[in-house]
């Protein structure tokens, strides 16, 4: 080889080298910087904007940059190949409304790339509602909605692109005062969701008629979407009267008690005394008012000797109107009433109840009712001076498997009367009142007191029933009929009472006193009913009225007669 030959050689050799010397290595990769409408970004972050965003790109290389692109969900929307070792550009970007993914791809020796969401929420929020009425989230509200009550709940979901932040809801009512002598008013309450997370529900409570409703959506970047409309409320439906009072009793006064419900309002509640005098408990306007969707009635009422009626009387906005009687008969010698509900949770009973009738001392008892051991006793009563009405509470020890309560009362004569019942794992009602609603009157039972002395047994309750005017009948040694564990004889007498009885039922009010005064002359002459051990006994009519201890037997009935 000549000596220019090698010369030549080493020369390719250099740029061999050279060529291979610049060349990046693996790493040596492009910074790439991007920012959104002058914030910037990082990869994998999330942006929201309100229109159409601006994206900044800067990318920074100790090679030449090759190639830069800027992407939307993958699809390139700006490109360029510079080959300089620095590239600045701002592209601006169309998007549609919600998330896109943005990304900056860059290749200078080594391939980089950004990517971030971005979202444009350039959109009202909206709303699909689901009470109390429905519609999509791209429908719009009703004018108007008819419903039945005055207690709705306004719920729905919210579709907004960042979130609502805020619901406000208002309702407005138009009313005028009872008395009509002020002219027109206006009811407004206004109720605030934050932060509903993609739902809300609202109770909100009505007048009766028309009710405008605003409800307001405001999301992160206040954009505000606004409905409206009127909820127009029929009602046609009165108050639920849900009352009671001693059927029976030998005090001067009675207890009322109960609560009147309305799915409006009460606007107006009343009770009439036996001797026609009224007290109107409540008399208000049509305006809205959560506490007057129930109230509960405690009225003392004087009663006199015989029949009496307490009428209880509720009207609401609307102008229905409900009405119950109670009938209270006044006798000497009538025991306490006792009403009382019970329930088992966690191993205690609950007990919660009065009593109505002159009484001393009160007693609760809870009694296994598997192996009759008494479990706890808890006086809840005690004075010197009879009184008439005693409410009481407390709770005892339950058995875990079947509990029973007793309740002791002594009256102001000092004789002991005892009521039992059976405590069961949920509320249960025992009451010796009347007047009860329909919708109630399934699940209670009478519990009248027992006869005199204190171990007299619940059948003794069949006196209590007897002086009620109800189930009585007469009863003849060899013709008898058991039930459950009281006997029941029926004879010739008894079906002479059962049609006497039935027409008390349905004679008129004007000659229902005379009436009840016949049946009270045929019971007079009636035998006086003793049980003992497993028989029955019958005494004379003139039988002294109480026997308390007859071979261990006790007073079964007297056949209704006061006296006893």
């Amino acid at each position: 080889m000549t000596r220019v030959g090698i010369v030549v050689l080493g020369w390719c050799v250099l740029v061999v080298l050279a060529s291979t010397a610049v060349t990046p290595v693996e790493g040596d990769s492009p910074t790439v910087t991007v920012a959104v409408d002058g914030e910037s970004v990082t990869a994998g972050s999330e942006t929201v904007v309100q229109s159409d965003p601006t994206v900044t790109v800067v990318v920074e290389s100790s090679s030449p940059v090759e190639l830069v692109d800027v992407r939307v969900d993958g699809e390139i929307r700006w490109s360029r190949a510079p080959d300089t070792q620095s590239v600045e550009a701002t592209v601006p970007l169309e998007l549609d409304s919600g998330a896109a993914e943005v990304t900056v791809v860059a290749n200078a020796g080594g391939v980089e790339s950004v990517s971030a969401t971005v979202i444009k929420d350039d959109l009202r929020p909206r709303v699909a509602y689901t009470s109390p009425f429905e519609t999509t989230a791209l429908a719009g509200v009703p004018a108007e909605v008819r419903v039945e009550t005055g207690e709705i709940t306004l719920a729905g979901e919210v579709v907004d692109h960042v979130g609502v932040e805020r619901v406000s809801i208002a309702r407005e009512y138009a009313y005028t005062s009872h008395s009509g002598e002020d002219g027109g008013r206006a009811s407004r309450v206004q109720h605030r969701i934050s932060e509903p997370n993609g739902s809300f529900s609202q109770s909100l409570l009505l007048g009766d008629g028309r009710n405008n409703v605003t409800a307001r959506y405001t999301d992160r970047f206040g954009q505000l979407r606004v409905d409206e409309f009127v909820v127009v409320v029929d009602d046609t439906t009165a108050p639920v009267i849900d009352v009671s009072a001693p059927a029976q009793t030998s005090a001067e006064t009675v207890r009322v008690t109960g609560t009147v419900r309305d799915g409006v309002k009460v606007s107006s509640l009343a009770v009439q005394a036996p001797d026609g005098s009224g007290r109107v408990l409540v008399q208000t306007d049509a305006e809205p008012d959560p506490s007057r969707l129930a109230i509960d009635l405690e009225e003392t009422v004087a009663v006199r000797e015989g029949t009496n009626e307490i009428v209880v009387e509720a009207s609401d906005p609307a102008g229905n109107t409900a009405t119950e009687t109670l009938v209270v008969d006044v006798a000497e010698d009538v025991p306490p009433q006792v009403t009382l509900t019970t329930g088992v949770t966690d191993g205690r009973v609950q007990v919660d109840g009065r009593v109505d009738g002159d009484s001393t001392r009160v007693t609760l008892e809870s009694i296994d009712g598997s192996t009759g051991e008494r479990l706890d006793v808890v006086r809840v009563h005690e004075s010197g001076v009879p009184t008439a009405h005693v409410p009481f509470e407390a709770s005892l020890a339950a058995s875990d498997t079947s509990t029973t309560v007793r309740v002791l009362v002594t009256d102001g004569a000092g004789e002991q009367h005892e009521t039992t019942v059976g405590a069961t794992g949920r509320e249960a009602e025992t009451n010796a009142s009347q007047g009860l609603s329909e919708g109630k009157r399934e699940s209670r039972a009478v519990a009248e007191n027992g006869a005199s002395g204190g171990e007299a047994p619940t059948e003794s309750a069949v006196a209590g029933q007897d002086a009620a005017g109800e189930e009585s009948s007469s009863v003849e040694p060899t013709e008898s009929e058991t039930t459950g564990d009281t006997q029941a004889p029926t004879s010739r007498r008894g079906r002479l009472l059962g049609a006497v009885r039935g027409a008390v039922d349905t004679a008129g009010e004007a000659t229902r006193g005379l009436i009840q005064g016949a049946l009270g002359a045929v019971r007079d002459r009636l035998p006086l009913v003793v049980r003992y051990g497993r028989g029955v006994v019958i005494g004379p009519a003139e039988t002294p009225s109480r026997l308390r201890d007859v071979r261990h037997g006790w007073v079964v009935g007297c056949m209704g007669r006061r006296s006893c």
